[in-house]
């Protein structure tokens, strides 16, 4: 699942390839019209979210400010929602544990 994750939210370089030294720090090349968020503990990213809040979005689609959207959206009603519990919080463990890298890409 998250190497599937850089795809949108991870930029690309040069080349058109992920950019591994800004792994997960948000993108605007994801899909078309769409911002790849930062994943990453910076403050252009999920610093002020929980674990708790990260597994929350992953089951339920919901946010600290509102719900996810667009492609996220279908994300969560066809893969991470129907992950398990565990699954979830394994994934907001390794997004809390990525080093904090801010983030070029704003909605």
């Amino acid at each position: 699942a998250l190497s599937h994750c850089g795809e949108c939210h991870t930029p690309r370089d040069f080349s058109g390839g992920l950019d591994r030294s800004r792994w997960l720090a948000g993108s605007r090349d994801g899909p078309p019209g769409e911002v790849g968020s930062n994943l990453t503990p910076h403050p252009t990213g999920l610093a002020e979210w929980s674990e708790a809040d990260i597994a929350l979005a992953l089951e339920t689609g919901l946010t600290l400010e509102d719900n996810v959207g667009g492609s996220m959206g279908e994300v969560v009603r066809f893969s991470t929602s129907r992950m398990s519990a565990e699954d979830r919080r394994a994934i907001a463990r390794y997004l809390k544990g990525l080093p904090p890298l801010p983030s070029a890409a704003r909605k």
